[in-house]
């Protein structure tokens, strides 16, 4: 079992001071000792293994072999824990509460609450989330006239995950992820989730006006009958997509728009004449039912088809 060193409050450091200021104390809680203690409360020291005045924390607790080096960095602190290699797996600090607060909690005016140094410098384990960034007053970081260190990362107050990627005041930075971000790619084997030529779902050449469809079944190229539910998954932003006209009359354009946006800014693809088959392929962005809207434009009319090869998710 990993010690745990417990500590019931200021009263009880207090006595422990009181005690044994300047001293080496040996502790009674799971073989950790506590090392030192402040001379001042204004200039917090402890008794050093070594003399090395480079290591200077207010307290130490100590597991295992003596702490000997300043050789990590990170020893001059307020708080340091110290745990050796012997005895299997050991802590140097462990934190741990049953309520709804902070087994760890660091707070710093500048510079970083909470370091870590190692193989790994830090493990996050959840039951519901492994991290949780803070977003309350948070603005989106290029707005900020700071100091952006390569590598920062941060939630703005909407939500949306941002790395910097450039230091500078202030900096370059990413966006990672978030409700006005696509999400990953998912390339996917292609596959049909719309014909006009086939019985289902909607038959029938489009000659004017406007047609909504899902994409999120593939569906069979002979009957239009789904052939697998939820090819394009719910929580889909976007789909890449052919999109082919066939059996063209006249000369018109089809611009694929969101499920539910009827107005067209661009085209998604052209004819110029009688029985033309064209493809072209296009990023469609969706809405949250998983739909595109196809608008007709032109005169004439035609039979099309969409071909799904990949969503962002």
């Amino acid at each position: 079992r990993r010690g745990v060193l417990r500590l019931a409050g200021a009263t009880a450091v207090g006595a422990v001071a009181a005690a044994a200021v300047g001293s080496r104390m040996a502790a009674a809680d799971n073989g950790f000792s506590l090392v030192g203690l402040p001379t001042t409360t204004a200039s917090p020291t402890r008794t050093n293994y070594t003399g090395t005045a480079a290591n200077i924390s207010g307290y130490v607790f100590q597991g295992g072999s003596t702490y000997a080096s300043n050789s990590d960095g990170f020893s001059n602190a307020a708080l340091a824990g110290w745990a050796s290699s012997n005895g299997g797996v050991r802590d140097g600090v462990y934190g741990y509460t049953d309520k709804a607060g902070f087994g760890v909690f660091g707070r710093a005016g500048s510079g970083s609450a909470i370091g870590g140094n190692g193989f790994v410098g830090g493990t996050f384990v959840g039951q519901r989330a492994a991290l949780q960034l803070g977003t309350d007053g948070q603005a989106v970081p290029q707005a900020v006239p700071s100091p952006s260190l390569l590598g920062m990362i941060q939630a703005d107050a909407s939500g949306t995950v941002w790395l910097c990627v450039t230091a500078g005041t202030p900096g370059t930075w990413r966006k990672l992820g978030g409700g006005g971000v696509a999400g990953s790619f998912h390339a996917i084997t292609p596959g049909r989730v719309y014909d006009s030529r086939t019985p289902a779902p909607s038959p029938g050449a489009l000659a004017g006006g406007t047609r909504t469809l899902s994409v999120a079944n593939r569906r069979s190229i002979d009957d239009g009958s789904v052939a697998q539910a939820d090819f394009v998954p719910a929580g889909a932003t976007a789909i890449t997509c052919n999109v082919t006209v066939a059996n063209t009359v006249g000369a018109g354009y089809l611009a694929v728009n969101p499920g539910g946006v009827t107005a067209v800014s661009a085209s998604t693809i052209n004819w110029f004449g009688n029985g033309q088959v064209l493809a072209n392929g296009v990023t469609l962005t969706l809405n949250a039912n998983r739909e595109v809207t196809v608008v007709f434009g032109g005169g004439g009319s035609t039979d099309f088809a969409l071909d799904v090869s990949g969503y962002y998710l």
